[in-house]
């Protein structure tokens, strides 16, 4: 459909990416093509611990009522950063056929060190990048991540970066709660099950998930992103991760046009 015979007023119904837009513009997602991975990760986190805690909560309730109520806020806490880096816009510069509609003027004109991309045709940024996969152009932008279905850029990577600190300390719990059951369990069957179910699969998790955050802090010592590491960019340019405010976006799904 032609964007002038489009009849709506909000910005949402125009908008050009891969993006899924929810609630009438409300929240912003990934593409399908993250579908499968992010719900790996929500099964992770919602599913895996119900046999879990139905296993444990006795024992672990019998050492200390700490313990279980801990690794429920862990639990909490990783959904909470999964959720916020998810809807949070990453920093994407809207394409230039948008900001024309809008009046707006977002990197329009080239500038110092500017470099053009052909498929927003705006000129972004140093730090800046196409992402293939959302089709957008993102503002120090990490890389994209089909886990959490979203980009991760320079407006929701402190949130990737509690996500990635959250779901290693969830896992170490359930390392330490099925520890603690097994030196209460006498029954090599129980034992069995539970090293079966639980230890051998969080901790292969938990040294993969601690190998990604060992990256992320190596990255903040260097000041580079995933993207400059792997690729051997180096860091040019001003554009930085704010790690005490969150920046403003540059477009309001919802805006009336």
């Amino acid at each position: 459909m032609e964007m002038e015979t489009l009849k709506s007023n909000f910005l949402y119904q125009y908008w050009q990416s891969n993006n899924r837009i929810l609630f009438q513009g409300r929240i912003m997602i990934g593409p399908k093509t993250d579908i499968l991975a992010n719900l790996f990760v929500w099964g992770l986190l919602l599913i895996f611990p119900i046999p879990f805690y139905l296993s444990t909560w006795t024992k672990t309730w019998d050492i200390s009522p700490t313990i279980p109520f801990l690794t429920i806020f862990l639990q909490f806490t990783s959904i909470t950063f999964l959720v916020l880096t998810s809807i949070t816009e990453p920093g994407i510069i809207p394409k230039k056929q948008l900001q024309l509609r809008v009046g707006t003027n977002y990197f329009l004109e080239e500038f110092q060190d500017s470099r053009h991309c052909d498929t927003c045709d705006i000129y972004r940024p140093l730090r800046a990048s196409h992402c293939s996969d959302c089709n957008n152009c993102v503002l120090v932008f990490d890389h994209h991540c089909p886990f959490v279905n979203n980009c991760i850029g320079k407006r929701n990577y402190r949130y990737f970066f509690s996500f990635l600190i959250s779901i290693f300390a969830f896992a170490l719990a359930v390392v330490i709660s099925s520890l603690l059951c097994l030196s209460t369990v006498n029954d090599y069957q129980d034992q069995k099950i539970l090293v079966i179910l639980f230890l051998v699969p969080v901790i292969i998790a938990s040294l993969v998930v601690f190998i990604f955050f060992l990256f992320h802090v190596f990255l903040r010592i260097t000041g580079k992103t995933t993207r400059e590491k792997l690729k051997q960019i180096s860091k040019t340019g001003d554009e930085d991760f704010d790690w005490l405010n969150l920046n403003d976006s540059l477009f309001s799904l919802r805006l009336l046009i």
